[in-house]
């Protein structure tokens, strides 16, 4: 099996995805994170796929320091930048880095990103979710300042846990994270609420 070196956002990716699996359902009720495999993909370049039950047959075995994953070389129909696509009938987390050069991006970036995209991956297959009704995108408090900073700090939260293995602080940094959302929900409408 081919070796290939991570660049430092994939690694910083496959940890994070590592790390969510095991503390998603501390996030949502019913959210099981690990469902959602992950493709990294590097335009023109690479799509790596982990923890695809079964990948497609055009995706190859490979090996990195952080364990097995599939490998396609170019860009790959099925992922089409930061989104929820389908690969081989399982919703999977599509996360688009644009250049090799990323090593200085912020990990709270990068967290954030794969929370948002694994969390659409579960919207997708829970039944509750068509995709975003323009309403209710309409209706989102986008401009509002207050829920914005304090989203900021939900992600904060999140991103400055430990990662292995999971602490008291991992624990107390998701109460935390609760605890900011509920009070930032409670200036929300229901309909902000449904949308988020």
């Amino acid at each position: 099996m081919k070796f290939i070196e991570l660049t430092a956002s994939e690694r910083m990716l496959v940890l994070a995805n590592q790390w969510l699996s095991e503390v998603s359902h501390q996030l949502w009720p019913g959210w099981t994170a690990a469902e959602a495999p992950i493709a990294v993909y590097r335009q023109n370049e690479r799509v790596l796929l982990v923890d695809h039950p079964a990948p497609p047959t055009e995706f190859v075995p490979v090996e990195t320091d952080l364990g097995p994953m599939q490998f396609f070389g170019g860009n790959h129909p099925s992922v089409r930048g930061c989104t929820n696509s389908e690969i081989a009938g399982v919703q999977t987390a599509c996360l688009m880095r644009d250049s090799p050069a990323e090593a200085g991006e912020e990990a709270v970036t990068l967290i954030g990103l794969l929370i948002h995209e694994k969390f659409h991956c579960f919207q997708a297959t829970w039944g509750g979710w068509d995709g975003i009704e323009a309403n209710d995108f309409n209706a989102y408090p986008r401009e509002d300042a207050t829920n914005n900073a304090l989203c900021q700090v939900e992600n904060l939260l999140v991103a400055d846990t430990d990662w292995r293995p999971i602490t008291a602080r991992t624990r107390a940094a998701i109460a935390s994270y609760r605890a900011v959302r509920d009070h930032r929900r409670k200036r929300l409408e229901e309909q902000a609420i449904g949308f988020e």
